[in-house]
């Protein structure tokens, strides 16, 4: 088993297939960092510290690369509204 640990400055999220899957596992992705008693492909992105962790446990499906882990980012969009209004206004 190992957890590895990148420098992940993006803002975007991840997507992450174990083996042969067409949809990503989110049960695979845990608010928290993975730890050794996690299942293989477990990952979470902490965005102030700029890190994602993934945990990596090898098998005999492994060896035979049934159980190659797949990381794709997430298609994002972001927008930014700046909105004037009075205080009155605001606090209704």
């Amino acid at each position: 088993k190992i957890l590895l640990r990148f420098f992940y400055p993006a803002s975007e999220g991840l997507n992450l297939f174990v083996g042969n899957q067409k949809k990503p596992n989110i049960d695979l992705k845990v608010g928290r960092i993975p730890t050794f008693a996690d299942s293989h492909g477990a990952h979470s992105v902490d965005s102030q510290a700029l890190k994602f962790y993934v945990l990596l446990i090898g098998s005999e499906e492994a060896f035979k690369g049934q159980r190659d882990i797949i990381i794709r980012k997430t298609p994002t969009v972001k927008l930014k509204i700046d909105i004037q209004i009075s205080e009155s206004e605001f606090t209704g």
